[in-house]
């Protein structure tokens, strides 16, 4: 096959799914839709969802786009894309609320541009790590702003819902942090994951550091990222599984790569830590 031939057929089939997708969408009188944005590589992307309930009672979830974002991820950009994308599918007028993360632009795209709320009994809770400062926490557009005719009320979103997994993280690292007000736990919490940092960079910024990790336990470590909010975990629970069932080899790496070993008290503390932060996956 030609790529010219390709190319054709791959537009072909997402023509033909599009088509599809809208007709099942047509026969919905209620849809859900979750939304995330994100960068890789110096670009960033926008990804859609949206849920719905049969007639049977099944429910059917379809993944509807993912697009280029040109710029960063503004609220007003977030704004013009999902506005495109459900107007494009023709379910503007079907969404009944979208659920995403915590970010400011999400909150702030969702005040400014997000469906009105007429129920009596719509406080949200917010975790303000993720929010700027001048985002007022409220529920209905500020007055201020319909005051303002220089603002272009072009977009029409769906009423926001907050993702219950990532706002009850929010809620668990920002009270968590209050433990390090004692000094006991905060001198045993900087030395520990001083050591896992440590370790960890080593394997991410050293091909011949992680080729010594990969060779001596069998895997590559899970490395945290801010992205991702429970990576942290993820990274802790593996180390512990490898210091468990490999802790000589383990020995041998901290000492190849310079890096303190990790004393009783350092694995008794990941241990609790993964103890404790389980009760969140």
């Amino acid at each position: 096959m030609t790529r010219p031939t390709l190319m054709k057929t791959i537009e072909n089939d997402f023509q033909e799914l599009s088509l599809k997708m809208k007709f099942e969408m047509s026969k919905c009188a209620h849809i859900a839709s979750t939304a995330d944005g994100w960068s890789i590589f110096k670009k960033s992307y926008i990804g859609i969802t949206v849920t719905w309930i049969n007639e049977d009672l099944s429910r059917s979830t379809r993944l509807l786009a993912l697009r280029r974002l040109e710029g960063s991820h503004t609220y007003d950009i977030l704004a013009k894309a999902m506005d495109a994308i459900y107007t494009e599918f023709e379910i503007s007028d079907k969404l009944s609320y979208c659920t995403t993360d915590n970010g400011s632009n999400f909150v702030k795209c969702f005040k400014t541009f997000g469906h009105i709320f007429d129920d009596e009994n719509t406080d949200t809770l917010l975790v303000n790590d993720e929010v700027d400062d001048d985002v007022e926490e409220i529920d209905a557009i500020d007055l201020n702003i319909l005051n303002n005719e220089d603002h272009d009320f072009q977009y029409a979103l769906p009423k926001h819902h907050r993702c219950c997994a990532h706002t009850l993280n929010l809620i668990a690292t920002t009270d968590s942090k209050k433990a390090l007000s004692n000094p006991a736990y905060k001198k045993q919490s900087r030395n520990t994951f001083a050591k896992s940092t440590a370790l960890w960079n080593k394997q991410g910024r050293s091909t011949k550091s992680a080729d010594l990790i990969k060779q001596n336990l069998g895997v590559y470590l899970i490395t945290p990222n801010e992205t991702r909010w429970n990576s942290l975990y993820d990274a802790v629970v593996l180390l512990n599984k490898l210091i468990r069932n490999n802790e000589p080899k383990f020995r041998i790496i901290m000492d190849e790569l310079v890096i303190g070993r990790f004393n009783k008290s350092d694995i008794d503390f990941m241990c609790q830590y993964q103890k404790l932060w389980g009760q969140f996956q």
